[in-house]
């Protein structure tokens, strides 16, 4: 087998862009897999393969040439795919989304080992922007929008709590919506996230419901932790903004 420099870099450069390409598939498919079909066309193994199958054989600088176009294009699909995204992003419900009337059901017990005061606000988006500096926004999926929550959590028990966003869930038409994990979420993401006594973290939640939805509740789950049950307390502040990207 002939190991050159060139051969090297080649590989080291096609596996970089495939994966790269698989990652950005998330945020635009289109863009994603120009990039996996230029990182794939830079391995020479690939390049082999489709001179024996296909008789299709490529000169360095037609490689070249064809990566750097392939790449461009990609380029120009995430830049698309992020304009045509932005107008419904989380600074608003947006028009084409009904809003939900939300509340929340206090969990009191005295047996609770976990404690937290809960001040919350929500509405109803068409896409969520999960990270300010990120590159992906979701857009709910046909007939769904999204209720994102925005929480201000207090831990008033004694001892500390490892936050999971399946702690929470909306109730709505009779049906339990658990929370709507999002790639990225990396600022204000409910998991990850220690909470001692005494402390606050500011902190959101996102769950896809139906667009017909009118009404929901907030619920605490019991269920989220093992042998472990929650006191929670929870306190509407209408003047809290819901924006999930600050």
């Amino acid at each position: 087998m002939d190991i050159t420099l060139r051969k090297i870099v080649a590989y080291l450069f096609g596996v970089g862009a495939i994966l790269t390409g698989l990652l950005l598939a998330l945020a635009s498919a289109a863009s994603g897999i120009l990039l996996i079909l230029a990182g794939a066309l830079s391995l020479p193994a690939v390049r082999r393969s489709l001179d024996a199958r296909l008789g299709l054989s490529f000169s360095t600088a037609a490689v070249v040439g064809i990566v750097i176009i392939l790449g461009l294009a990609s380029t120009g699909a995430l830049v698309f795919a992020a304009l045509d995204g932005s107008d419904s992003g989380p600074t608003g419900p947006g028009s084409d989304v009904s809003n939900v009337s939300m509340a929340a059901e206090d969990t009191v017990s005295a047996s609770a080992t976990q404690r937290l005061d809960v001040a919350w606000n929500a509405r109803a988006q068409s896409a969520v922007d999960p990270d300010a500096g990120g590159i992906t926004t979701y857009s709910a999926e046909d007939g769904e929008k999204y209720i994102v929550v925005r929480m201000q959590l207090t831990n008033t028990g004694s001892t500390s709590i490892e936050m999971t966003p399946s702690l929470f869930r909306v109730l709505a038409n009779g049906v339990e919506y658990e929370y709507q994990a999002l790639f990225g979420s990396s600022q204000g993401g409910l998991s990850g996230v220690t909470l001692r006594e005494d402390a606050t973290y500011d902190g959101w939640v996102a769950f896809s419901v139906p667009e017909s939805t009118t009404e929901a509740e907030l619920i605490v789950n019991q269920d989220a932790y093992y042998q472990t049950n929650t006191a929670v307390e929870f306190e509407q502040d209408s003047s809290m903004p819901v924006n999930v990207t600050t």
